[in-house]
């Protein structure tokens, strides 16, 4: 298992660990039943502390996401792989939470990200939304 963290981004590096856990779940990198690597591993693989790991498999186990089996280590939770509709809108609500941070974080206006996702899925101009919809709540500079 390869994990990417982003130290400058802003989002504790135990929230990233648990995201990247679940996007390669959902992605189907990463299978249910699978092996995780133990807290001590992930924690030398990422160069973190070891609670830091501990929090994010922590979390995951609680919402059954993971699941911790004495001596076997901790697994993908067979329920987890075939999220349903609340699963995947919480879990691309959180990417999304995320983009909208480093777009304020790097100055962005809103109508520049709005730009940007119209243009990663290929949104022609009569389809574009208008510049008055309020998608982010003023948190960009317009």
């Amino acid at each position: 298992m390869k994990l990417s963290l982003a130290p400058d981004s802003g989002v504790p590096i135990y929230l990233q660990i648990k995201m990247r856990i679940q996007e390669q779940v959902m992605l189907g990198e990463v299978l249910a039943g699978e092996r995780l690597p133990t807290i001590r591993e992930m924690a030398a693989m990422l160069d973190v502390n070891p609670n830091t790991v501990a929090r994010a498999y922590r979390e995951l186990v609680a919402v059954g996401f993971l699941s911790a089996r004495p001596g076997n280590g901790t697994v993908v939770a067979e329920s987890k792989t075939n999220l349903g509709h609340e699963d995947r809108i919480r879990f691309i609500g959180n990417r999304l939470d995320e983009v909208i941070r480093l777009a304020a974080a790097v100055g962005m206006a809103r109508n520049e990200v709005i730009e940007l996702w119209e243009d990663r899925f290929g949104v022609t101009e009569s389809q574009k939304a208008p510049n008055s919809t309020p998608l982010f709540g003023g948190e960009f500079i317009d």
